[in-house]
């Protein structure tokens, strides 16, 4: 079972950064404009039409990206009078098409009808549901990682060394004393803020792929992700995930999911 909500939430994650990272907002577009075609007529139509980074690649002919990417938007650039020709656009839909043969057709067709939240979200909601219908088994592995925990304390003698108090501080001080971020988590915490208010670009300082960003910024969209919520979304995601990899390991390897 939690197999099945490990890879649909993969698939989640996989399809979110799909749609962010070649998605129809980041599939350039080419226009060839109309023969005479003045700079102040050309700059008033690429407002008219959300066209966006223009570069021209030769006399005439420039490349966009395409801020509002809607089968009428669409629509538009094929039909204005000063658009003579158009390059990864299908005229025949109005969608813009994703120049990566890689992916398989159908899923390539799902980005460009731009259907990658909307598939991530219905995956993202399959997993979760997954993990809530086998929720007793998750407990019974987060106390088991626990209760082993605790006994490892007792048998070592440390208890009245005080590392059990110890560890209760470190995570309180953890999670309630502000101490501002640190290295590379400003990064991290910019790119959540964008995807929870909507806004699909990328961090420039980011080197990894957001579908991390993409699960918390859906968990703390409610409280506007402040950054005491997201703290707290990324330590349940923590302990969340001790308890399914210990759930893996008594399914797998039974015999040595707990040390006897």
């Amino acid at each position: 079972m939690f197999t099945m909500a490990i890879i649909s939430l993969g698939a989640a994650i996989y399809v979110l950064q799909l749609h962010i990272r070649i998605g129809p907002a980041r599939q350039q577009i080419t226009i060839t404009w109309a023969p005479e075609t003045s700079e102040a007529a050309r700059r008033t139509a690429e407002a008219a039409l959300t066209l966006r980074d223009g570069e021209e690649v030769e006399p005439g002919t420039w490349v966009y990206h395409v801020q509002d990417h809607s089968r009428e938007a669409v629509r538009r650039i094929v039909t204005h009078p000063l658009v003579a020709d158009t390059n990864h656009i299908y005229r025949g839909g109005f969608r813009i098409l994703i120049d990566d043969p890689r992916l398989p057709r159908l899923l390539r067709r799902a980005l460009e009808e731009d259907l990658g939240p909307a598939m991530s979200l219905a995956f993202a909601v399959f997993g979760f549901a997954v993990v809530w219908l086998g929720r007793r088994e998750l407990l019974l592995g987060i106390r088991a990682v626990i209760a082993e925990s605790f006994e490892r304390i007792h048998r070592s003698n440390l208890v009245g060394m005080g590392v059990l108090p110890l560890q209760f501080l470190t995570i309180g001080f953890a999670f309630f004393f502000d101490n501002g971020q640190s290295v590379d988590e400003n990064v991290h915490f910019d790119q959540i803020v964008r995807l929870a208010h909507g806004n699909w670009s990328l961090n420039p300082e980011l080197t990894t792929l957001p579908g991390f960003h993409a699960i918390v910024a859906a968990l703390v969209w409610v409280a506007g992700a402040t950054e005491s919520s997201v703290r707290l979304a990324v330590f349940g995601l923590s302990l969340a995930a001790v308890g399914v990899f210990h759930a893996l390991a008594r399914t797998l390897q039974p015999e040595r999911s707990v040390c006897s």
